[in-house]
C-alpha cells in the first residue's frame, strides 16, 4: 500500500479530569503517494489514475445521458490501533486547469453526495463497469456550488472515517457522484492528487485521542526552547542563539577543539503519578549553518546522549561552566550513513524515565562526540533558535495513569451499550450494593452536556438531538472513584 506523507503537530488538551491527547495529521498526498481516479460510463472500460483531476458530473455525449464519479482514498495506517478519531474534515479544490473536460467549471444543480466504498479496487484498474461499491450509510451531502470555481473546504467527514476504521470490510475510501444522476449538465471540478500544483491535491485532516488512558504530547518549542552549543576553542563563549546544535571534535590552529549540545525540554507538566511508556527525540540536519565552515554531518561521528545532572543557564553556559553529566542509560548514536542525515525517533525513554524520577531532577541532556580525541567528525543539527520551525529538536513523550481506573471497572463491572450508537446508550453497573451513582456527559471540549443521579445501577441515555461525533461519560461511583468511558454518536 502506498504510504501517505503528512505533518504532524500535537498539544494537551484536558477534559474534565483525565487528560487525554489530541493529535492532528494533514495528509495531501503526491502523484506518487495518492489513490484516486475518475470512472465514467461513456467510456465504461477506461481508467482515468492519473487524471488531473476528481469529477462528478451528469453530462451528454453524443445525445445519450453521460456520467462520471470520483473516488479517493487516504491511507489510515499511520492512525494508531487505538486512536479514536474525534474530528475529520475533508478540503477538495477547484482544478482551474482540467485537461479532459470540454468544460472547465463547477456546472448546474451540481448537489453532490460523498458515500463510503465498501470493496477494495485498485488505482490504475479501475473503471465505471468494475467500480466498487458504496453506502449510503452516514453519507456527506455537499450543497449545490455558490460559484464556478468554488473550494469546498473542510467538509465534516468524521462519522464516515470512523465508519471506516470500525468497518469489518476496512477502509476503501470515498466516491464523490452527483445527488441526480439522470438531469445532465451538472459537475464538480476538483483536483486529484496528480494535480501538478500541490497546494489543490485532496487534503484530509484527522485530530485522534488515543482510546486507553495513555496520553501523548510532541514538544517543538520554538525560540523559546532552551538549547546551547559549548566549544573548548572559545571556552568562555556563550552560544544560546545560534541556529544550530552541533557536536564536533576538530582542529583550530593546529589544536584539538571540541563542540557539545545541550537541550533541555519542560517536563513540568506530566503528572507526578504518571508511568512513562515511551519518549523519543528527533534531531534534524541543518543546511543553513552560519557559523561552522563546514555544512555536514561529517567523518566517524557516533555520539553519545547523556543525561545532565546540574542545572544550566542557556544564556551563560559555556565550556569553562557547563553541567555535569551521567553516563547512566546513555544512549549511543550511531555514526550517521549520509552528511545530511536527520536522527528521528531516538527512544530516549530510560534517561526521561531517570529525569522524572523523584530522586533526580530534569536538567536536560548533553550531545557529544564518542571519541572526543580524534579531530574531524561532527554532528550538524538544528536548534530550537533555527528560522525553520519544522527542524526544530521534537521530543515526543506517553505516558499513561492506569491503575486506579482499571481497579475500578473491575470491582463495578461496568457496560455501556450499544457503543457506537445512533443516540440511545444503556449503562449496567453490576455491582449489586450500588444503589445509586452519577454520571456527566460532556463533549471533547471539556463542556459538561449532562450532569444527573441515577438510583439504581442501570440508566439510559438520550443523546439522539446531539450532533453526531464523539463524546465522554464520567461516572462518578463511590467516594473518590470514577471512570471516564468515550461514546461515539453516529
Amino acid at each position: 500500500m502506498k504510504t501517505f506523507k503528512f505533518l504532524l503537530f500535537s498539544f494537551v488538551h484536558f477534559i474534565a479530569l483525565s487528560a487525554y491527547t489530541q493529535t492532528t495529521i494533514i495528509l495531501q498526498p503526491n502523484d506518487q503517494d495518492g489513490k484516486d481516479a475518475s470512472v465514467t460510463l461513456n467510456a465504461g472500460n477506461n481508467n482515468y489514475d492519473t487524471y488531473q483531476s476528481i469529477v462528478a458530473y451528469t453530462w451528454t455525449n453524443g445525445g445519450n445521458l453521460g456520467k462520471m464519479r470520483g473516488l479517493i482514498e487516504f491511507d489510515l495506517s499511520i492512525l494508531p490501533n487505538n486512536a479514536a478519531v474525534i474530528d475529520a474534515s475533508l478540503s477538495l479544490y477547484y482544478n482551474p486547469t482540467d485537461d479532459l473536460q470540454s468544460f472547465e467549471f463547477h456546472s448546474g444543480q451540481n448537489d453532490a453526495y460523498i458515500q463510503r466504498i465498501t470493496e477494495p479496487w485498485t488505482e490504475n484498474l479501475v473503471t465505471w463497469n468494475n467500480q466498487p461499491n458504496s453506502t449510503s450509510v452516514n453519507q456527506i451531502e455537499l450543497d449545490a456550488s455558490t460559484s464556478n470555481t468554488q473550494n469546498y473546504l473542510d467538509i465534516d467527514v468524521t462519522v464516515l472515517i470512523n465508519d471506516m476504521l470500525t468497518a469489518p470490510e476496512g477502509n476503501n475510501g470515498m466516491i464523490l457522484k452527483m445527488q441526480n444522476e439522470i438531469s445532465p449538465y451538472r459537475s464538480l471540478l476538483f483536483a486529484s492528487s496528480d494535480n501538478a500544483d500541490s497546494t489543490i491535491r485532496p487534503k484530509l485532516e484527522l485530530t485522534y485521542i488515543l482510546n486507553n488512558n495513555d496520553s501523548c504530547i510532541t514538544i517543538k518549542p520554538g525560540v523559546e526552547g532552551k538549547d546551547a552549543s559549548v566549544t573548548l576553542n572559545n571556552a568562555s563563549s556563550n552560544y544560546d542563539d545560534y541556529e544550530s546544535m552541533v557536536i564536533y571534535t576538530w582542529t583550530n590552529g593546529g589544536n584539538l577543539g571540541k563542540m557539545r549540545a545541550l537541550i533541555e525540554f519542560d517536563l513540568s507538566f506530566i503528572p507526578e503519578n504518571a508511568t512513562l511508556s515511551s519518549s523519543s527525540l528527533s534531531l534534524f540536519y541543518n543546511p543553513t549553518d552560519n557559523i561552522q565552515s563546514f555544512d555536514l554531518h561529517t567523518g566517524n561521528n557516533d555520539a553519545y546522549i547523556q543525561r545532565i545532572t546540574e542545572s544550566w543557564d542557556e544564556s551563560t553556559v559555556n565550556w569553562s561552566n557547563q553541567p555535569g553529566s551521567t553516563t547512566i542509560n546513555q544512549v549511543e548514536l550511531a555514526a550517521s550513513n549520509s552528511g545530511t542525515q536527520n536522527y528521528t525517533n531516538i527512544d530516549v525513554s530510560d534517561l526521561v524515565t531517570d529525569m522524572l524520577d523523584p530522586n533526580n531532577s530534569n536538567y536536560g541532556f548533553i550531545i557529544k562526540m564518542q571519541n572526543e580525541v580524534d579531530p574531524y567528525r561532527s554532528l550538524l543539527f538544528a536548534s530550537s533558535d533555527n528560522s525553520n520551525a519544522d527542524l526544530h529538536p521534537e521530543l515526543e513523550l506517553c505516558w499513561n495513569i492506569t491503575t486506579a481506573i482499571e481497579h475500578i471497572e473491575s470491582k463495578y463491572n461496568i457496560k455501556i451499550f450499544p457503543n457506537p450508537s445512533n443516540g440511545i446508550f444503556n449503562i449496567e453497573i453490576n455491582e449489586n450494593k450500588l444503589s445509586e451513582f452519577k454520571y456527566e456527559v460532556f463533549n471533547v471540549s471539556g463542556q459538561v452536556l449532562i450532569s444527573e443521579n441515577s438510583y439504581g445501577n442501570k440508566v439510559i441515555i438520550d443523546l439522539s438531538d446531539f450532533t453526531k461525533g464523539l463524546y465522554f461519560i464520567k461516572l462518578i461511583l463511590g467516594k473518590d472513584e470514577s471512570v471516564i468511558k468515550r461514546i461515539m454518536l453516529r
